[in-house]
């Protein structure tokens, strides 16, 4: 009875409450920046054919040279299918803008960025199944 009672336990621990967590990180250097910030255009129906500034949602897309991906305890994942050209698209959020991005990052800068993510068995987050994809930019560091 006791075995069996252990053995329910165990069942319960590892189909309910384990939650494995396994994300990983691609360290690299920036080999191209494109952006855009705002965009003088031309104002329809203004007086005397003014312009104006009108900012358009800021975009960065990032090529980075992947030379090592890394784990959350920091172990280098030997995979070198997965080293190369990364492309991706920066989203930003409340936290750090995009403009900000912008501002921070220069082509050389070496970076550390989430390249996928598994939560648990059946929730899988790949952000670069083919090495392009988008990342936010809080899940993007200078180092």
């Amino acid at each position: 009875m006791r075995i069996l009672r252990r053995s329910i336990l165990l069942l319960m621990f590892i189909f309910v409450g384990c939650d494995t967590t396994l994300i990983t990180y691609g360290i690299g250097e920036i080999i191209k920046i494109d952006s855009s910030a705002a965009s003088l255009v031309d104002s329809s129906g203004a007086l005397f054919g003014n312009e104006s500034v009108k900012f358009r949602k800021p975009t960065l897309v990032l090529s980075v040279e992947v030379t090592t991906l890394v784990n959350t305890s920091g172990n280098i994942i030997k995979n070198k299918s997965q080293l190369g050209i990364y492309v991706m698209q920066v989203y930003g959020n409340n936290n750090k803008s995009v403009l900000a991005m912008i501002s921070a990052l220069k082509k050389g800068d070496k970076i550390k960025f989430l390249v996928s993510k598994i939560l648990r068995m059946d929730q899988d987050y790949i952000y670069f199944s083919d090495k392009i994809g988008y990342n936010y930019t809080t899940q993007i560091i200078r180092l």
